[in-house]
């Protein structure tokens, strides 16, 4: 401590005695005083010559604006976003629009990137016009680390298009055009675009379909990218997005419709294009109140109400034709496209749509499947026609009935079912009670005469209020024609027709003989190779070969053979059960006629095709078998022999019958024939006593 106040007191006893101006020279002070003196004086005079170039200077460096030179030319860059050529700008950090100038934009990831770059239509501070620059570049930098430079195609006075196809990471860009250049970059921010996860239908479907009772119809998720549901169905499509959303845009025909909401504001526009070329589309603001409802109160989906119309989307809309009210369900065609595009909170717009396609399932006419049978195109003014069938429809049979025509009549005539439908019912089948599963149509109330035509049909009808009904009649023949005969004329017909079945049975009873006597044949050979087998020796080879040969083919033959006349013999019972109910249906048989036809020829050869048949195909399978196998065969050939023989038994029975009925029906027709004749000889006699007595009149006068 002594040392440092010595120190110091040292120091201040010396100090005032230093040569303080050996040290620091005052010359070089002097100069620079002087010149900064100079410098400012020249700056206040550039100041007062130019005043603009001042206030330029002072703006870029002392305000450190982006104005460092005075430029002729300056380029402003905006994003025009497809569809729709929207056009986007970017913003600084606090979400504000730049105006065109550098900032920041959100990209739809492979989305294209199409930038519009323009000369704006302002003046210079000068007062003088922007210089249009002949060739304009954009230099990018992908996030990568992979840059270029193109030259920008030029499309109108003003404006440049640059576009980068399946933009995929983020990118900065820098625009240089004459002396333009942009000092900080245009940043794209690349992220993934709305897309629709799910699109549901809420179907409300006409009254008569009757579908609306069946709660899993009210909703149809779309499974793909189409869907059918059935005419003048109404539906509001609820599709759901990844993204919540700010705006919509759905295109259907000719209609455009657009919906947003921002800042909690909502706003929404129906555009119709253009009916005429070159002319503007029409356009409606849609209230507030009607927009909201398209889009979700969370923003994650929308709501659009269509309506399935039977419409033509061919036809043109009428110059002046109020567009649709949009609080109302919108028409769409049937086999109309529906295209989405969304919107969401980054102000990305799905480059691609959404489509679903939607189609109208028109209500058909029913289908009437009608067979008129036990009848002929032949029939009597008594006859009875039974019809057997069944009406189907998609939705229900509402109607259901006879119309006939007689002769040429152009108009139906209605006749009821017995039995018509209570309620509409998809499946209508013919029933007069629980028993008779047909309805009939009687000829005598008509009162025809021998030689009259009847044409008769049955019509249906479904319950389409909309778009109908639709009415159908029968198929696959729409009506059957009949010509009214007298009892003779059926009767002749109908003994033709026995006439014809009796020479069908006679030929299945000579190829079922043949076939026995095949067998009977071949089982002799079969007995003789028997033989040649116990005796087996290289000299009768041949001969056991040939033998084998033959009993193998014999036994294809009859089983090919009696399967065929099995066939026949089913066809020629049905035709002559057919004749059956022709009798009963036309009122022209005879209690004895029936139970003959039925009794000794009908059910006779049913049992033939029930039990005989099958059990001769038995015995000849067996045989068949055994004789491919190389093992003995006679037994099952015996079998089959005495199968074939029972059957021709039968069969000739029946052919006896058939020939007492061909008798039976002569002895028929002579009795016609002779009260024909009574009633000709009964007639004359009138007509010849008649004459008699207007004779004796004559003379009395």
């Amino acid at each position: 401590a002594a040392m440092l106040d010595r120190t110091i007191s040292e120091v201040s006893r010396l100090a005032p005695d230093l040569p303080v101006g050996d040290v620091l020279a005052r010359s070089p002070l002097r100069r620079a005083v002087l010149a900064a003196t100079v410098l400012l004086a020249f700056i206040a005079a550039f100041a007062g010559l130019n005043s603009e170039a001042m206030a330029r200077w002072q703006r870029a460096w002392i305000g450190l604006a982006d104005e460092y030179w005075d430029r002729k030319t300056t380029l402003e860059a905006r994003v025009l976003v497809r569809p729709g050529d929207r056009i986007r700008d970017f913003r600084d950090s606090s979400g504000q629009s730049t105006g065109g100038r550098p900032g920041e934009y959100r990209h739809p990831r492979g989305g294209d990137l199409t930038l519009l770059i323009e000369v704006p239509e302002t003046r210079r501070p000068d007062g003088t016009e922007w210089v249009i620059p002949e060739r304009v570049q954009v230099s990018f930098q992908d996030a990568s680390g992979s840059s270029g430079t193109s030259q920008v195609t030029r499309t109108g006075d003003r404006q440049f298009l640059f576009t980068r196809a399946g933009l995929l990471e983020d990118m900065e860009l820098w625009i240089r055009g004459n002396d333009f250049v942009t000092r900080e970059s245009y940043r794209i921010r690349v992220v993934d675009p709305p897309q629709i996860d799910r699109i549901v239908m809420q179907c409300t479907f006409p009254e008569y379909t009757g579908w609306n009772e069946i709660p899993e119809r009210d909703t149809q998720v779309v499974q793909g990218t189409q869907i059918s549901l059935p005419m003048e169905t109404q539906f509001v499509m609820q599709a759901t997005a990844s993204k919540p959303l700010v705006g919509v845009r759905v295109e259907f025909g000719r209609y455009v419709l657009e919906a947003s909401r921002r800042d909690g504001k909502t706003s929404g526009t129906l555009l119709r294009t253009a009916l005429e070329s070159g002319a503007d589309p029409e356009r409606i603001t849609i209230p507030a109140d009607v927009a909201a409802t398209f889009l979700e109160t969370d923003g994650r989906g929308i709501r659009v109400p269509f309506i399935l119309r039977q419409l033509d989307p061919e036809e043109s809309v009428q110059a002046g034709e109020p567009l649709p009210d949009p609080s109302q369900p919108f028409e769409l065609p049937s086999d109309s496209r529906i295209r989405i595009y969304l919107e969401d909170e980054d102000d990305i717009f799905s480059a691609d749509a959404t489509r679903v396609a939607v189609s109208g399932i028109p209500d058909l006419e029913p289908i009437v499947e009608a067979e008129f049978r036990g009848i002929g195109e032949a029939i009597t003014r008594k006859a009875v026609i039974p019809v057997h069938g069944v009406i189907r429809d998609d939705y229900g049979v509402v109607k259901a009935r006879f119309e006939f025509r007689v002769d040429d009549e152009e108009e139906w005539r209605p006749r009821p079912f017995r039995q018509p439908p209570a309620e509409a019912t998809r499946e209508f089948r013919f029933r007069r009670d629980a028993q008779q599963e047909y309805e009939t149509f009687e000829v005598l109330p008509l009162d025809l005469n021998v030689g009259q035509k009847l044409t008769l049909t049955v019509y249906a009808e479904d319950g389409d209020d909309r778009n109908g009904p639709h009415i159908s009649r029968s198929k696959p023949v729409p009506a059957y024609t009949f010509r009214i005969v007298t009892n003779e004329e059926l009767l002749s017909l109908l003994y033709g027709r026995e006439l014809n079945l009796r020479r069908r049975f006679e030929r299945i009873i000579e190829e079922v003989t043949e076939t026995r006597d095949d067998v009977v044949t071949h089982r002799e050979r079969a007995e003789e190779l028997l033989k040649l087998r116990e005796n087996s020796t290289a000299e009768n080879a041949t001969e056991r070969a040939r033998l084998q040969t033959a009993i193998t083919v014999s036994a294809e033959r009859a089983s090919h053979q009696v399967l065929k006349n099995a066939s026949e013999l089913r066809a020629i019972e049905q035709a002559f059960r057919d004749i059956l109910e022709e009798l009963v249906n036309n009122a022209v048989h005879t209690r004895q006629m029936v139970d003959r036809i039925d009794s000794l020829i009908v059910e006779p050869m049913k049992q033939i095709n029930d039990d005989e048949f099958p059990a001769a195909d038995q015995a000849i399978g067996l045989f068949r078998l055994r004789s491919e196998q190389g093992n003995n065969p006679v037994q099952p050939m015996g079998q089959a022999i005495e199968s074939l023989d029972r059957i021709l038994e039968r069969m000739n029975a029946i052919l006896s019958e058939m020939k007492d009925l061909v008798e039976f029906h002569e002895a028929l027709q002579d009795l016609e024939n002779i009260i024909q004749q009574e009633e000709e000889l009964s007639e004359e006699t009138r007509k010849v006593r008649n004459q008699d007595l207007i004779r004796k009149l004559k003379l009395l006068d």
